[in-house]
């Protein structure tokens, strides 16, 4: 690229089977690297009340691109947790005017007629992708939010607050419509449905405290 402007890592892998690292930017020597892979299985019960991160790392110096966000890949009978859990996978920042790294991939996977029987758990997910470097001489180099999978719409029932949903782009199984009786408000969280899938709300559609969708 012109002027030492290096590219951010890509976003890539399977929503559904998350098995791949995140990828470096595109430089060896003034980009760093994308996030590692974490997987999970338990036979039965799942709680996150902790932090589990595969971020992709900040660029360096001379204008440095961000590392993308790695893969974490959850499989349980049930998943529950508390607020201070959260699931992340961010794209790293880009250095001057170098480029960010794209969000990286959740999937959860559980038995939903079981999921079903429990609480929502109020657990948080987040696959924002880095932040464009400061240098505004030349365009900038976007990347996309990373995805989050789930086994079915279940999560989605709670109260939509306080960044359970932060910059994903939710991939649902079978989900063609996601179908709200009411109202629909979104506080402080930001998600995107997937492509193809609609969205169909009998009330009013509200969003506050910065919420996306």
């Amino acid at each position: 690229f012109d002027h030492g402007y290096y590219s951010g890592g890509p976003e890539y892998g399977d929503p559904a089977m998350p098995e791949l690292p995140g990828s470096g930017g595109g430089s060896v020597d003034k980009s760093r690297e994308g996030g590692g892979a974490i997987r999970v299985v338990a036979d039965g019960h799942l709680a996150i009340n902790g932090l589990v991160t595969a971020n992709g790392v900040n660029g360096a110096v001379n204008h440095g691109g961000g590392g993308s966000g790695g893969g974490i890949w959850l499989t349980c009978r049930t998943f529950g947790g508390q607020p201070s859990g959260v699931v992340q996978t961010l794209g790293g920042n880009g250095h001057s005017c170098g480029g960010c790294g794209g969000g990286g991939r959740i999937a959860l996977h559980y038995e939903t007629a079981e999921q079903a029987g429990l609480p929502v758990p109020p657990v948080r997910f987040a696959a924002a992708a880095g932040l464009q470097g400061t240098d505004d001489r030349l365009p900038p180099l976007r990347r996309a939010m990373g995805t989050l999978f789930l086994s079915d719409a279940r999560l989605l029932e709670a109260p939509l607050s306080g960044k359970r949903f932060d910059y994903v782009t939710l991939v649902i199984p079978g989900m063609a419509v996601w179908t709200n009786t009411g109202d629909l408000v979104l506080d402080d969280c930001r998600l995107e449905l997937a492509r193809g899938v609609s969205l169909n709300v009998t009330g009013s559609l509200l969003l506050t405290n910065n919420a996306a969708l």
